[in-house]
């Protein structure tokens, strides 16, 4: 029969051999490596759903007025360019002036990006346009497409690395 001590010393060993294993573990899984800095050029179908409203107005024969307004969503879609810097946890994005709502945050279409993650195969982050918008930005790592999705929004395209300090300026 084993006695108290020896008892509690074979718990103490096990929990330390458990502790040792995820240890380990941890340390033999790959680390997603963050590539920083990240600059890279997008070119793509953007889309943009826009508002349009017309007002009507008329008289009965008895000469009393009315009004009516409608207002029809359409969606409107451009080849746009996207560019998005990334530095480890944080970076920008420049979205194209054609799919900035009339209220919208950053400077000519130049948006921080926030809760950048990196993973093996996609880096995903979020801009802020404006307090109800906030769109998605995935970057498919192996595939090199992008896709950003808003809240009336969209872009899908195929990006292309460059470093800014090497780049063959077009003029």
């Amino acid at each position: 029969m084993l006695s108290a001590w020896e008892v509690s010393a074979r718990r103490v060993g096990v929990y330390m051999r458990f502790i040792a294993a995820a240890a380990a573990a941890l340390v033999v899984s790959p680390a997603v490596a963050q590539e920083v800095p990240i600059h890279l050029m997008c070119g793509g179908q953007a889309q943009m759903v826009k508002r349009q409203t017309a007002t009507a107005f008329g008289t009965n024969s008895a000469g009393q007025w009315s009004t009516a307004t409608v207002g029809v969503d359409r969606t409107a879609s451009s080849e746009e360019e996207v560019r998005i810097d990334l530095d480890g946890p944080t970076g920008e994005i420049r979205l194209p002036m054609f799919m900035l709502p009339p209220i919208h945050g950053g400077k000519n279409g130049v948006l921080p990006l926030r809760n950048v993650t990196y993973t093996q195969n996609e880096i995903v982050a979020k801009a802020t346009l404006n307090f109800i918008n906030q769109p998605k930005i995935v970057l498919d790592r192996l595939t090199g497409m992008v896709s950003i999705s808003g809240f009336r929004e969209a872009f899908r395209g195929k990006c292309v690395a460059y470093d800014p300090s090497a780049v063959q300026r077009a003029f």
